[in-house]
């Protein structure tokens, strides 16, 4: 049996979803399925819609995860929801409000901190990255050659305006769990090991 397709019902739905993954693509979503009705509870629809996309593996594979309300007056104006990375989240105006999703949003967290992500990210590059090179949140290998360019590079996207801080904190925390030689602990241990070589070359030329 064909797999069933869904199409989102972008001039009908109530919420919308941008998704950030860590290959470097942008999915794009909505909460009404064309020819389906909604919950007609719009909490309990916001909450179905976040819970199912962490339930499909979307925390592992996502460096953000951004909730909008859909105005249908163009993606600039939707009102922002909810922002969500493996580290944590952040929700906005009507989202503080609804007991459910904040109750399920503590809970995944603890979990997460408890037992961490169900499905640990590779920390291999995915191939399509290189499709993603002019990406400015590109995951890809050697961008940084250690942690103080990764730091600058981050502070002028925040500086500039040209991204908000939730997501170039998010991706600033996930370059470095897949690229362990830009952490700040990985540059000083290269330092350390670079003045006890030194050290040992000056005690055997002695």
């Amino acid at each position: 049996m064909a797999k069933m397709k869904f199409s989102g019902d972008r001039d009908h739905a109530t919420y919308r979803h941008e998704l950030f993954l860590l290959n470097g693509k942008l999915l794009d979503g909505y909460s009404k399925h064309s020819g389906h009705d909604e919950v007609l509870d719009k909490n309990r629809l916001l909450l179905n819609v976040i819970s199912r996309i962490v339930a499909n593996g979307y925390l592992e594979k996502c460096y953000h995860l951004k909730f909008y309300t859909n105005l249908r007056l163009g993606h600039e104006r939707d009102t922002l929801l909810v922002e969500m990375s493996q580290r944590g989240y952040e929700s906005y105006g009507a989202a503080q409000l609804n007991m459910g999703l904040q109750t399920y949003l503590t809970a995944l967290y603890e979990q997460i901190a408890k037992h961490g992500l169900a499905v640990a990210p590779t920390t291999t590059p995915d191939r399509r990255q290189d499709r993603a090179q002019t990406d400015t949140f590109a995951f890809t290998k050697g961008r940084f050659k250690k942690h103080d360019e990764l730091v600058a590079f981050c502070q002028k996207l925040i500086t500039t305006g040209t991204a908000e801080r939730f997501r170039v904190e998010s991706f600033y925390y996930k370059y470095m769990e897949l690229f362990p030689e830009t952490s700040p602990q990985k540059a000083v241990q290269n330092e350390a090991q670079k003045q006890i070589q030194a050290l040992t070359n000056k005690f055997n030329a002695r």
